[in-house]
């Protein structure tokens, strides 16, 4: 007995064939999940190793008696956890609309745009303008300050790669 042959062929019922992803959109894939793993890099080296950056002046010097001192460094600490712990979920929130970029949702490339943009140009701003971070106290400043520019040039190639125009074709049959 044989098996009946039925056309797999069926016309108009046929899904169109999925879209190739250009290679432009899987490079910015990339970049941006580089430029994710830096920012964290830079965050553990900027809490962990420098926390001298963000110590409490000696007691004699602001009049603080040492229990208030002690409070004072507390709650700096505590501000510093809960600083992180946004930052690490705005991260997660990120890596999220990167991987849907991906998979050619408008919406997030134009949302990594955007805050990769600000991202940008808030790092600009804070090296020029801010006169502690044009001076290095440490190694761990060094560190930061350069991941901080590596991952201000994935970001801005990121962007540019996701509007390139097969990258445009890409995301408007999405």
């Amino acid at each position: 007995m044989t098996t009946p042959h039925y056309p797999t062929d069926l016309g108009v019922f046929d899904a169109p064939p999925p879209a190739a992803r250009p290679n432009a959109v899987n490079i910015a894939f990339l970049l941006l999940l580089a430029s994710t793993a830096l920012s964290i890099i830079g965050t553990v080296i900027a809490v962990v190793v420098s926390p001298t950056d963000f110590s409490v002046p000696p007691a004699t010097d602001e009049g603080l008696t040492p229990e208030q001192l002690a409070q004072v460094e507390s709650i700096t600490r505590i501000i510093m956890i809960v600083g992180v712990v946004v930052a690490l979920g705005f991260t997660a929130f990120l890596v999220v609309a990167t991987f849907k970029m991906r998979l050619g949702r408008n919406w997030a490339r134009i949302l990594l745009t955007i805050v990769g943009g600000a991202s940008v140009v808030l790092t600009i701003v804070a090296t020029v303008s801010l006169p502690a971070l044009r001076t290095v106290g440490s190694a761990g400043d060094v560190v930061v300050l350069a991941t901080s520019w590596v991952q201000m040039a994935a970001i801005v190639a990121a962007i540019v790669l996701m509007f390139r125009p097969a990258a445009n074709q890409y995301f408007r049959r999405h």
